[in-house]
């Protein structure tokens, strides 16, 4: 079993001293002889591949055609399948909200039959696109399209999305499905008006099935003129609007669930003031894009009032530049934190929120500035982290031989179970050569000591989202890392 062990650390250090560049100046004259000769026989073997995948694509392609000239008799299938396929079709098409309306269109228009079947399933009309056009009058803005697909769902609840397309007037069409109303999305430069002879009392409509609901407004000003909307069952609020909101959203404050904010609010002590009413709130995603200015301007000094407690809060999601608004929560069931583009004084506000509220953070995803910033954020869950997400940042010389030798220690992350990379265009793209080499000398000092069970990371993962960034090199060390994680968790 020594044998075995010493075997494996063996392996890990070759591996670990073969991601060192080495240049033909460093090894002796056979050597190189022998790498020539060795370079010269994968050139052929490559070569002769090379013809064998051509023959093999050539092959390929014939068979794709064949297979293409061959037209299964689809009208024989049993309706129930004609649905499921439409279905499917449906779903796989929706890159675009008119998208949605389209691909109906196109599947009633092959045959009477497939029309007829078609319109008969009304589980296939329950997600639609209304677009508003602007008119001279509201009465006269319509969509005759949907106005022929809402028959078809019946009574089933809908996800429904209206763009008024800089259109002021909310048309009283666009509330006909509101009763039939699941999910909703809607874009618009102002919150609605009232129609003329809205015959809801106080000019409020009611949705009494809408869960989800996304408000895009422009103008963030909400009038007492504007349209009064009441949810009952609302669960999960997208919105950039705050100043006025729950006069004109009526909805149980305690049984929201998930609320994002689309853009800053006008004065932040507004969403501090909103956030002391959803005592149920599970998520929080302030989606801010620029970073806010130092001030905190109210009429309140929030910074003397105790923190703002949400006691079901798992998860937070923070943009650009909020990482200040940790100093006015109280997150005692915070397990999820995902950070974006923070620096190291922005960092440092992290601990004393995770200490005030006694929290256990073990799902965090940073888009750290520096190394620094990633670091300090890093020290305040280097215990109760599972799953760690980095965008990578760049690192010099001595950085990145900190940042090997940290995660060369199994003290370091004890708990770590995933590891994921992300290469993003606008970050730089990073490094991630320091993060592969740490793990390889953690595998070699575990398999060393005899400690090969106190390492529970077995996944590593690389986002790369712009293709090229990542050389391929690395690309296989992680294949490699990744392989000799999971073997050892297999022994």
């Amino acid at each position: 079993m020594l044998n075995a062990r010493y075997q494996g650390a063996a392996e890990a250090t070759a591996f670990l001293h073969g991601l060192r560049r080495l240049t033909l100046e460093l090894l002796d004259p056979p050597t190189k002889s022998k790498l020539r000769e060795e370079a010269e026989q994968l050139k052929q073997a490559i070569g002769e591949l090379k013809t064998k995948l051509a023959s093999l694509e050539d092959r390929l392609d014939a068979i794709q055609l064949d297979l293409s000239c061959l037209v299964y008799p689809i009208n024989t299938l049993p309706n129930e399948i004609l649905c499921n396929i439409f279905a499917a079709a449906v779903s796989s098409s929706l890159q675009t909200r008119v998208e949605a309306n389209r691909i109906r269109l196109e599947i009633t228009a092959v045959c009477r039959h497939w029309r007829s079947i078609a319109i008969a399933d009304p589980r296939l009309w329950t997600q639609t696109y209304y677009g508003v056009k602007p008119g001279s009058e509201p009465c006269l803005v319509q969509d005759r399209i949907f106005e022929r697909f809402l028959p078809r769902v019946r009574d089933l609840p809908i996800k429904y999305t209206v763009d008024l397309q800089r259109q002021r007037w909310l048309p009283r069409r666009a509330f006909n499905s509101v009763a039939q109303w699941q999910e909703a999305s809607l874009t618009s430069r102002y919150w609605p008006d009232c129609w003329d002879g809205n015959p809801a009392p106080n000019g409020s409509t009611i949705c009494p099935r809408l869960t989800k609901l996304t408000v895009n407004v422009e103008d963030p000003v909400i009038k007492p003129s504007h349209l009064v909307m009441e949810a009952p069952h609302l669960r999960d609020l997208s919105i950039n609007v705050i100043s006025g909101l729950l006069s004109h959203l009526l909805f149980p404050t305690h049984q929201l669930k998930i609320l994002t904010l689309l853009e800053p609010p006008a004065e932040y002590a507004q969403l501090l003031l909103l956030l002391t009413q959803l005592s149920g709130l599970e998520e929080l995603s302030i989606s801010m894009t620029s970073p806010f200015e130092e001030e905190f301007i109210d009429d309140e000094d929030w910074s003397s009032k105790p923190p703002v407690r949400l006691p079901r809060l798992s998860n937070l999601s923070l943009g650009t530049g909020e990482c200040f608004f940790l100093k006015f929560l109280d997150l005692p069931a915070l397990t999820t934190l995902h950070l974006s583009r923070f620096d190291e004084e922005s960092a440092q506000l992290l601990g004393p929120s995770v200490i005030r509220s006694s929290a256990s953070i073990t799902s965090l995803f940073l888009e750290p500035t520096s190394y620094a910033a990633y670091c300090t954020a890093i020290s305040s869950v280097v215990d109760s982290v599972k799953h760690l997400t980095v965008t990578l940042f760049d690192m010099n010389t001595h950085e990145a031989k900190e940042c090997s030798a940290d995660l060369a220690r199994l003290g370091y992350l004890p708990n770590l179970e995933s590891m994921t990379f992300v290469t993003d265009k606008g970050h730089g793209g990073g490094n991630v050569k320091p993060f592969l080499e740490g793990i390889a000398m953690r595998i070699a000092n575990a398999l060393f000591g005899g400690a090969a069970h106190e390492i529970k990371l077995t996944g590593l993962v690389l986002d790369s989202r712009v293709p090229g960034m990542i050389p391929a090199e690395d690309m296989r060390s992680l294949v490699y890392l990744q392989k000799s994680l999971r073997s050892m968790q297999a022994k």
